[in-house]
């Protein structure tokens, strides 16, 4: 039968404490984003820089997505589609972020200065 002592159990509490540590660091907080990309349909994406204030329109499958950047965000102001759920997803601000104007075939994608696609262990 095996006993565990108290160094043993000091050990188990700072991997847990430094695995929460970790988790909390890498995966809760995301960072601000740097730039945003926006993919259209049949074309190449667009890199967009997030410290410009400005509004431009970008068309789509069915019609002109108005698009305004304002102090480091990024938001879909009208669309043509049916519900405005891209709309309604309001101002992108930090990495990871995602807004989608599915019937219009648009995206924004907001991208920090860490780019994990995936980490392996």
């Amino acid at each position: 039968m095996y006993y565990s002592t108290i160094a043993d159990k000091i050990i188990i509490a700072l991997a847990i404490m430094f695995i929460i540590w970790l988790y909390q660091h890498y995966w809760i907080k995301p960072d601000k984003a740097n730039y945003a990309q926006i993919l259209v349909a049949n074309q190449a994406p667009i890199k967009i820089n997030l410290h410009e204030d400005k509004k431009f329109n970008i068309e789509g499958a069915i019609g002109k997505s108005i698009i305004e950047i304002s102090q480091g965000r990024i938001r879909f102001v009208t669309s043509p589609c049916h519900n405005q759920q891209c709309v309604h997803t309001g101002w992108l601000t930090h990495g990871r972020e995602i807004a989608v104007c599915l019937p219009n075939k648009i995206t924004i994608q907001m991208q920090d200065t860490q780019e994990y696609d995936a980490i392996v262990y």
